[in-house]
């Protein structure tokens, strides 16, 4: 549970940076609310598919007698 919560403070600390990019290299809007939830949703979208993807791969393969991959996004038990 903390992993997420930490996710999106990682996530929301990234959006701000991104968007500070985008208002200093191509003149975008800074403080654009709408522009600034859309990279947030994308970002942790990415992210939190990311942090799965990894922590399945983690999981099998530091358990490898105990779980086995049955998907992209999921592992079983033996």
């Amino acid at each position: 549970m903390a992993a997420y919560f930490f996710n999106d403070f990682y996530v929301l600390l990234l959006t701000a940076f991104d968007r500070f990019l985008l208002f200093a290299l191509f003149e975008q809007e800074l403080l654009s609310v709408v522009m600034f939830l859309i990279d947030f949703i994308t970002l942790s979208l990415i992210s939190l598919i990311s942090y799965r993807i990894a922590k399945i791969s983690y999981m099998v393969n530091q358990y490898p007698w105990k779980y086995q991959k049955s998907g992209f996004f999921s592992y079983k038990n033996k």
